[in-house]
């Protein structure tokens, strides 16, 4: 019926012509046309954060019921798909919200890269629980491995936040909050930044740790960036909500965060 219609329209195949992905014209162009005002209501009524600047990626999973797709706003078109059992809770920081079960589950962003020597990032969770004590949040890597890891945040012993990143130099550093502890059934806000000269980590806007580091950000376009899970070891899960996922191309300050 009214998809048939919408995805036969010019500018859906123009969108085609040019490259755009099958997933990126059904969830932008042709859905936003069939579901009806309804959504549309619904979309306004929901309460969604400032936008940032310098954004290489950004993931509000608000896309709807039964669509195993996260998309990414930033404008670089790097969606993700949930994969192994991942879902979704409409109890989110803002709107909706990944959730994942501490045993399975994961959104898949393929091989991501950041062309930036700086980097922010970030974004809500709320564990159900820390079962799995260093349950990845986001992760670059192949393995559980230190070395392994080219970037990656994570939940570590404290509870609290850990912070992994490999530069030029082919040496990849680790740092753990010294200050701040995260509690379960609770929101927080955690991120990792990095600025040519040193690493630091943010528990709900404040400094909670920080080392010496220099060196251009690593990359590696074979290695898959997994929000929730850990690439190579499936067994990292994260247990409760993750939202607002956020990579940005510079360092942030508190204050921006």
């Amino acid at each position: 019926g009214s998809t048939l219609v919408e995805r036969n329209k010019e500018y859906v195949q123009a969108a085609r012509v040019t490259g755009v992905s099958p997933l990126r014209i059904m969830f932008r162009h042709v859905l936003p046309n069939v579901l009806g005002p309804v959504l549309v209501l619904a979309t306004i009524q929901v309460t969604t954060p400032a936008p940032v600047t310098g954004l290489w990626g950004a993931w509000a999973f608000e896309e709807p019921s039964g669509i195993d797709a996260a998309l990414d706003s930033s404008g670089y078109e790097n969606d993700g798909v949930l994969e192994n059992n991942a879902g979704r809770s409409g109890s989110g920081y803002f709107g909706s919200a990944l959730e994942l079960s501490g045993a399975t589950g994961r959104v898949n962003l393929g091989p991501l890269d950041v062309y930036s020597n700086q980097l922010t990032i970030m974004m809500w969770i709320n564990a159900d629980d820390f079962g799995n004590y260093d349950a990845r949040l986001i992760s670059k890597s192949s393995s559980a491995q230190e070395q392994d890891h080219v970037w990656m945040l994570s939940t570590f012993t404290g509870p609290t936040v850990r912070f992994r990143l490999k530069t030029g130099n082919g040496v990849t550093s680790t740092l753990v909050a010294s200050t701040g502890t995260l509690q379960a059934g609770t929101w927080h806000h955690v991120a990792g930044t990095y600025d040519g000269s040193a690493m630091r980590v943010f528990l709900d806007g404040n400094l909670v740790g920080s080392r010496s580091k220099t060196g251009a950000i690593a990359r590696d376009p074979n290695m898959e960036v997994w929000i929730g899970s850990n690439p190579g070891t499936f067994d990292q899960v994260f247990d409760g909500r993750i939202d607002e996922v956020q990579i940005v191309g510079t360092a942030l300050s508190a204050a921006e965060i």
